[in-house]
């Protein structure tokens, strides 16, 4: 498969000289894509043609799946992105039963088995955490390893 980077010479509309990202790797403008479990074959289809505006990919609804995927159709997504470079990352749901179980430090080692790099640690459905439990969790996370 030959490599394709767009510029504007190759581009569908050059005339139209719209703005462009900043080269990979991003510190700021991020474009994070969702992947609600798409077919292995399209996940690849999809990454071929937008690998270069992906910056990172997360997974959004994990909670409705958590106990429902095979761990190995989830490695199997997880090292296609990582194969290309693209760090990955649950959505915050997870998190939040994780933290209700009193299982986060159990929860962010699963993450790591699986192959994800990151983790979304939200607040949507739990009061909020104070600053002191935040920055507990995030270098518990940080710790282990994780985004």
């Amino acid at each position: 498969m030959a490599e394709f980077k767009a510029t504007l010479e190759n581009a569908g509309h050059p005339y139209l000289d719209t703005p462009r990202s900043k080269p990979k790797p991003r510190t700021t403008g991020w474009t994070v894509m969702s992947d609600r479990l798409i077919p292995l074959g399209f996940q690849e289809d999809l990454m071929e043609a937008y690998e270069e505006i992906v910056d990172k990919v997360k997974f959004v609804d994990h909670a409705g799946h958590m106990n429902r995927l095979k761990p190995d159709f989830l490695k199997k997504k997880l090292a296609l992105y990582k194969a290309r470079g693209l760090p990955t990352f649950p959505g915050g749901i997870p998190f939040e039963i994780a933290y209700l179980r009193g299982k986060v430090e159990e929860y962010f080692e699963r993450l790591l088995e699986l192959g994800f790099t990151g983790v979304e640690m939200s607040d949507d459905t739990l009061p909020s955490f104070t600053m002191e439990e935040r920055s507990r969790m995030i270098k518990l996370g940080l710790s282990k390893g994780l985004q």
